[in-house]
């Protein structure tokens, strides 16, 4: 009984720890993109587009 608790709590960990480790990954890539590729609002206003 005691080994099938342990398994179940180290998958539920590793688990659990895979997904936020992965959230944590996509808010990084997502802050890097932003700073690389910055909003420009002018653009939006004037109707233009900049190839």
């Amino acid at each position: 009984m005691e080994d099938k608790l342990t398994y179940g709590l180290v998958i539920t960990v590793v688990g659990m720890g895979g997904t936020l480790a992965s959230l944590w990954f996509i808010t990084f890539m997502i802050g890097l993109l932003k700073k690389v590729f910055p909003y420009r609002e002018e653009q939006e206003k004037n109707g233009k587009e900049i190839v």
